[in-house]
């Protein structure tokens, strides 16, 4: 999904720029709470809280971008005003 949203893009923003760095954050904190669930006590409520929070937090961060990008015109390939949309096709 990452690299279908980027596909049209040819330039960045600050606001880009802390989205996809926050995306990043969230994939790279991922194995964490993916361990702590292999490993940890199958009742223990705050792991699943952990990994789902995870989740939505790196789910939210690619949507950011995609709103960063789609409402951002100079951040699109000329003749390409409006990216692909980044959902199953």
């Amino acid at each position: 999904m990452h690299h279908r949203l980027y596909e049209q893009v040819i330039d960045y923003n600050v606001p880009l720029l802390w989205a996809n760095l926050l995306w990043l954050l969230t994939i790279v904190f991922l194995p964490f709470p993916t361990e702590l669930l292999g490993s940890g006590d199958r009742r223990d409520l705050a792991t699943y809280a952990v990994y789902i929070g995870t989740l939505v937090f790196t789910s939210a961060a690619i949507l950011l971008q995609q709103v960063i990008v789609v409402r951002s015109a100079d951040l699109h390939a000329p003749g390409n005003q409006r990216p692909r949309r980044c959902g199953p096709t």
